[in-house]
């Protein structure tokens, strides 16, 4: 079964909740904007769209598609996720009966707030690449923030549980420790750093750069935000990830820790002074 989702936070919801009640038949996912015609890879194939209407799909599901999906997958007797019912819902404008009759079964609330996926409030606010505000950058400030406004910062449930390590790639490896990789690597490594989940990096030795030096790189801010509101956009291509959050990098002569990449940089240092002598 192929599941095509519109890029829209009740389409990826319902998406999210068909693959879980699918369980053992094979699927594919995948979210496409501007939406375009799936390709078919057998005859067998069943295409489902969400989001949008698709003349060549087997089944459409457009309206109320976070609420419908969250019923078919009871029909089909799934495990099913109110929050995730919720959640697509919500972003769809309005709550559906069934579903926040399923969320407060469940215990679950629904009430104004801040979410950011980090288990630190404050951290995930400061370094969010999402909006910019004064507190941007700093966690101190973005704290002091929350506390004026009588939010905990520290009150969030890291959400971890079973979780035995979280493995990262790395696109530069710092002569200090620090990871550079894609946006979003900082939030969960900080994250399950302080909620003492190990952390580790899998890179080549290559890539252990000989300075410290973070070069930025930006995305389209449209990616983000692409709306009339007169809006600064940041929307870098990369995060930096502190030395601290990070178990152990992993390479293919084993693994460095901060002692052990700072003697590699040194290596790398030495190297290029000598390519650059011999040019």
């Amino acid at each position: 079964m192929r599941l095509v989702s519109d890029a829209t936070g009740e389409a990826l919801a319902a998406t999210g909740l068909l693959a879980r009640a699918l369980d053992d038949t094979p699927f594919q996912a995948s979210v496409v904007r501007p939406f375009e015609d799936p390709d078919r890879t057998t005859e067998t194939d069943i295409t489902v769209t969400i989001g949008r209407t698709q003349p060549t799909a087997d089944v459409t599901l457009t309206d109320r598609a976070a609420a419908t999906a969250f019923e078919t997958a009871r029909e089909l007797g799934a495990t099913t996720d109110p929050a995730l019912a919720l959640a697509g819902t919500i972003a769809a404008g309005a709550v559906d009966g069934t579903v926040a009759e399923a969320a407060e079964q469940a215990g679950l609330e629904h009430r104004p707030g801040v979410a950011v996926p980090t288990a630190d409030l404050a951290d995930g606010l400061a370094h969010s690449t999402l909006f910019v505000a004064p507190f941007s950058g700093d966690a101190d400030t973005a704290r002091a923030t929350l506390a004026d406004l009588g939010l905990d910062a520290t009150g969030l449930p890291p959400g971890f549980d079973g979780i035995d390590a979280v493995l990262v790639g790395a696109d530069a490896v710092l002569a200090d420790g620090r990871v550079v990789n894609k946006t979003g690597t900082r939030a969960v490594s900080v994250a399950a750093a302080r909620a003492g989940v190990p952390v580790y990096v899998v890179a080549t030795r290559a890539k252990v750069r000989p300075d410290r030096t973070v070069h930025g790189e930006a995305t389209d801010p449209a990616s983000v935000y692409d709306g009339e509101a007169a809006l600064r956009v940041a929307s870098p291509r990369f995060d930096v990830t502190p030395a601290d959050c990070v178990t152990t990098v992993l390479t293919e002569d084993g693994p460095l820790d901060r002692d052990a990449i700072r003697r590699v940089a040194a290596e790398h240092r030495a190297r290029a002074a000598w390519v650059d002598a011999v040019d």
